[in-house]
């Protein structure tokens, strides 16, 4: 199987959306997080690529090599997508509101529109596409986590925990070409105001004082029969927290930093 990561030839981390892909992408680009040990290395590679330490693999999976696997929530991670997919639509309507003439259009189930990109999407269905597919654990393939749990060379941190120091320390004793990396902080955080103002517009809803001509589906703020639109994707949800929780609780190459 194909397995997307970044890292060394020793240990690379499972690129995956939503799970800390811009911070990951930085180790190539940023001078701040991957600075030359030597000025003649910093010469021969003036942009920061270094290819022969840490660099992006889209390749086959290799026994040889240890992967970090990024764990989160699963109903965050596709609360998170589907902000990120919404912001890929419109991203106008994250900076100026949830604007009501296309908030209503996006979450009609029998609606058809079109994408930003001229594909075709037909009522709910960019929830569950590109960032909102919450049962991704690698860009590269499906494979679940109860699957890679079976798999010696795999471990597992928490997102929260990639930019914990103490990960960095763990990395540089597996592997020296790691120590180029002296930081790994957090980046592309969700908009704060976001959420607020679609809690109101669905509160707001579901109350009748809005919108009472439409009748509109939210996997996130449901109060009706709707909701059952989504039974597959929340028992989908379920199965792979499931996951989640047991590897939090039992797996041995979990790695836990107090």
């Amino acid at each position: 199987m194909r397995f997307n990561n970044i890292g060394t030839d020793k240990i690379g981390v499972s690129l995956c959306n939503k799970m800390g892909t811009h911070s990951l992408h930085a180790l190539l680009i940023s001078h701040q997080l991957y600075q030359p040990e030597r000025t003649q290395d910093y010469e021969k590679y003036p942009k920061g690529l270094f290819s022969h330490l840490i660099h992006e693999d889209p390749g086959e999976f290799k026994n040889d090599k240890k992967y970090v696997i990024l764990l989160r929530d699963s109903f965050d991670k596709w609360e998170s997508g589907y902000w990120q997919e919404l912001q890929m639509l419109y991203p106008g309507l994250l900076k100026h509101g949830t604007e009501l003439d296309i908030m209503w259009k996006i979450h009609d189930p029998m609606n058809s529109w079109y994408y930003i990109n001229a594909d075709i999407q037909t009522g709910n269905s960019w929830m569950f596409k590109g960032h909102g597919e919450f049962w991704k654990w690698n860009n590269s393939n499906s494979v679940p986590l109860g699957v890679y749990a079976q798999l010696p060379n795999i471990y597992f941190l928490e997102l929260k925990d990639l930019s914990n120091p103490k990960f960095l320390d763990w990395a540089y004793k597996v592997d020296d070409d790691w120590k180029r990396v002296i930081e790994i902080p957090h980046q592309n955080s969700t908009l704060n105001k976001f959420w607020p103002q679609m809690e109101l517009l669905w509160k707001e809803y579901n109350e009748g004082k809005i919108l009472k001509d439409k009748i509109l589906a939210s996997p996130f703020f449901e109060e009706t029969t709707l909701k059952l639109k989504f039974d597959v994707h929340f028992k989908l949800l379920e199965f792979h927290q499931d996951s989640v929780d047991y590897i939090r609780d039992n797996h041995e190459r979990y790695l836990k930093f107090e």
